[in-house]
């Protein structure tokens, strides 16, 4: 078993080194201290253009693959598991962080009106900030914007009363 193994990894590796080497042959002949150009073939030259095919990376792909193969035909499928079950955790991390965020954005991101100008901005809750418009110190609570007022201020509020004149 592991002989086959062996020589499958060896095939692949050949493969390898035919598919690196088939892209374009550079030959230097270095006499003493100056080198020729380096000559350049090109393979499929008589081949229309939207015939070629584009092997140059299927080599470290096919050696990734053999060595899966081998670690797995040897009795270390358990690494190449572990591997798999890595990947994939780098692969979707990113994806359960983008979602915790915006959940945590949803829960914490208000908008609402400065309640001395009615200018309306966001800011994040249990937080203190200014209004962007007035300046006003304002702390965001409960889903909305409140002023800040130092212990012992009565904040009122006036309302317009009309004025009814009685006749006699």
């Amino acid at each position: 078993m592991l002989r086959v193994v062996l020589r499958m990894v060896r095939f692949f590796a050949s493969i390898c080194n035919a598919v690196a080497t088939l892209g374009t042959k550079i030959a230097t002949i270095n006499q003493g201290n100056k080198a020729v150009t380096p000559l350049k073939t090109t393979v499929n030259q008589d081949i229309p253009k939207f015939a070629q095919f584009n092997l140059s990376g299927i080599g470290c792909w096919l050696t990734v693959l053999a060595t899966f193969m081998l670690l797995g035909a040897v009795g270390l499928g358990w690494l190449v598991n572990g591997f798999l079950i890595l990947v994939g955790l780098v692969l979707i991390s990113p994806v359960i962080g983008l979602l915790v965020f915006r959940w945590w954005l949803k829960r914490n991101l208000v908008e609402s009106q400065c309640p001395v100008c009615s200018h309306e901005f966001t800011g994040f809750n249990q937080t203190e900030c200014q209004c962007p418009s007035c300046g006003t110190p304002l702390k965001v609570e409960h889903g909305s914007f409140s002023r800040l007022t130092p212990p012992g201020t009565i904040d009122v509020e006036a309302v317009e009363v009309s004025v009814k004149q009685i006749e006699d």
